[in-house]
């Protein structure tokens, strides 16, 4: 079964029980119901949060709170100048698999990142080309397991913030720069447990 037909399974298996309709008398105003969010994972996490939902952890970008993460962004896509912004600054680039393979005869060569978010099948390893250190991703050329979870949230919850105006937010001088990006400004961070019955749908991401 490839990550396409899991995640087809668990869409279905996620997907609430809709509601008995109302009756005309009962039927008020139309009501929202809240932010549509999303969350990308492995396809090896699935199971898991089938079963105890997403649950808050601290990590490199937030050590000092417990948080998941969700964004606004429909896909894991870096502008062209977000890309190059992120190589000069950040050291990050990313290659085709494949480039692995040429790195013994120093021919090696790598590119600004194309997104912000890779599935288990990409590698993360800090190089030295021309002297330099880089933070390289090497992506496969299929599939890499990526998976778009989407979330409804209520937009009063409290335990939802967005990540640029979280004032527990890092504020180490990195963060500016962190904060300008495009795909950054649309993160938010929930301070809390999200229940698998607020999974609405599961998407596998693309190449």
């Amino acid at each position: 079964m490839d990550v396409e037909e899991i995640a087809m399974v668990y869409c279905r298996t996620f997907a609430p029980a809709k509601p008995a309709p109302l009756s005309l008398a009962r039927r008020g105003p139309a009501r929202r119901i809240g932010m549509k969010l999303y969350h990308y994972t492995g396809v090896e996490d699935l199971l898991p949060i089938k079963q105890r939902g997403l649950l808050p952890a601290p990590d490199l970008i937030s050590p000092d709170y417990a948080i998941v993460w969700l964004t606004t962004q429909p896909d894991v896509s870096l502008t062209e100048q977000e890309g190059r912004a992120m190589a000069t600054v950040l050291h990050r680039y990313e290659a085709p698999l494949s480039e692995l393979q040429r790195q013994g005869a120093g021919e090696m060569e790598t590119r600004p990142r194309t997104r912000w978010s890779y599935g288990p099948k990409s590698e993360h390893l800090p190089m030295n080309i021309g002297g330099r250190t880089r933070i390289v991703t090497f992506v496969s050329d299929e599939c890499d397991d990526l998976v778009r979870l989407t979330v409804e949230v209520p937009d009063h919850d409290a335990k939802l913030h967005r990540y640029i105006k979280w004032r527990d937010r890092p504020k180490w001088p990195i963060h500016r720069f962190l904060y300008r990006l495009d795909h950054v400004q649309r993160w938010y961070v929930y301070l809390g447990h999200i229940a698998p019955t607020t999974i609405t749908e599961i998407m596998p991401v693309g190449p």
